[in-house]
């Protein structure tokens, strides 16, 4: 498994400063962490109950289908999966 941060500012709308200038207001960021799997048995999938409505710490998971199974004959996919998003400062994005 690889862990990956997906980070996304948050932000209002431009808004007009003097001389045709404006500002871009900002509010916290959000810190996603991604899961990514090159391979993982079908037993091993996320469920409805993993998922954010149900309770769980999940937002969202992608899989596809690889052309082969486990020695156990458990199917294998390839994919993702998003955690639920941490709200951070701005200034703790990375490059920010």
């Amino acid at each position: 498994m690889i862990i990956q941060h997906r980070y996304r500012m948050r932000a209002g709308n431009p808004m007009p400063a003097i001389n045709d200038l404006f500002f871009y207001q900002t509010f916290m960021a959000e810190k996603v962490r991604v899961d990514i799997y090159e391979a993982k048995r079908d037993v091993d999938l996320l469920v409805t109950d993993n998922f954010r409505g149900r309770g769980g710490e999940f937002i969202s998971a992608n899989y596809t289908r690889l052309p082969y199974k486990d020695t156990s004959g458990n199917i294998m996919f390839s994919g993702n999966e998003e955690h639920i998003p941490e709200y951070i400062d701005e200034d703790d994005v990375p490059g920010a």
